[in-house]
């Protein structure tokens, strides 16, 4: 049996409990006025977010139910690869959320609009509270007090300020990660010098720059303010949790403005 097969047989995604839409209650058959439309677009784009957000976190889950656990101090290719690859995940899921502050703020008109207001009346008070928050992120005002813990809070505003990792414009965020990480730490790390003289180079399924890892690991260590390796649990915990509850939150959202175009 193949690897593949091996990882992909043992999960089969459940059905949950389909509602029937018709195409209508998504998008019109024919543009219609700005306002709907901009509308339309807007719920749609959180739609998309939302998988987006939920199919990384799946992706988190089949990497970390399906690899070997890294042992205590452990220092190989088995463990870089799989630390390389978690923190793919943390810099993908950091930089959708990025994206999606940007896109709040971009369409502010829409997400605090009429139309969305009325939508948050229809939802629970805490996930109202919580969209609030992010529109308040998003566009850079004072932050209304939530349920949402305070570090949540502020991983938010950092991860809005700092966390866009497009190529283009990363060098700079990158090399201060390697920075923090190679010439920043307060104790010698044998697992960093072992990245840097063990970037396997030998065909595509067998190589990985290690180094590269240990920069994006640099950068989430300046996110968090930490100077050693235990800010990567405490990362793992709370980008969990904060995308369980802006994923939660899109959710319901989206559903009401979905649940308000199918009674009509």
């Amino acid at each position: 049996m193949s690897t593949h097969d091996k990882i992909y047989r043992r999960t089969r995604f459940n059905d949950g409990t389909p509602r029937k839409l018709e195409p209508n209650d998504v998008v019109a058959k024919q543009p219609s006025q700005k306002s709907q439309e901009e509308i339309a677009g807007f719920f749609l784009t959180l739609a998309v977010i939302f998988n987006d957000i939920k199919g990384i976190s799946l992706i988190f889950d089949l990497i970390k139910n399906h690899t070997e656990p890294i042992r205590p101090n452990e220092i190989s290719g088995h463990a870089g690869e799989t630390r390389g690859l978690q923190l793919q995940m943390l810099k993908t899921l950091a930089g959708v959320l990025s994206e999606a502050l940007r896109f709040l703020k971009e369409n502010i008109s829409v997400a605090e609009g009429a139309y969305t207001k009325t939508l948050l009346t229809d939802i629970s008070r805490d996930d109202a509270d919580l969209w609030d928050l992010l529109v308040a992120v998003a566009c850079e005002r004072s932050l209304p007090q939530t349920h949402i813990e305070p570090r949540l809070r502020i991983l938010l505003v950092e991860i809005r300020n700092n966390a866009a990792f497009h190529y283009y414009q990363s060098g700079k965020i990158l090399l201060s990660g390697f920075r923090k990480n190679f010439y920043g730490r307060p104790e010698k790390n044998e697992a960093l010098e072992w990245a840097l003289f063990k970037a396997k180079l030998t065909g595509f399924s067998e190589s990985r720059f290690y180094f590269a890892d240990a920069a994006v690991e640099g950068y989430f260590m300046k996110l968090m303010d930490f100077d050693d390796d235990t800010y990567f649990q405490i990362m793992l915990e709370e980008m969990s949790n904060l995308m369980s509850i802006i994923s939660r939150t899109f959710l319901a959202v989206v559903d009401a403005h979905l649940r308000t175009k199918s009674l009509k």
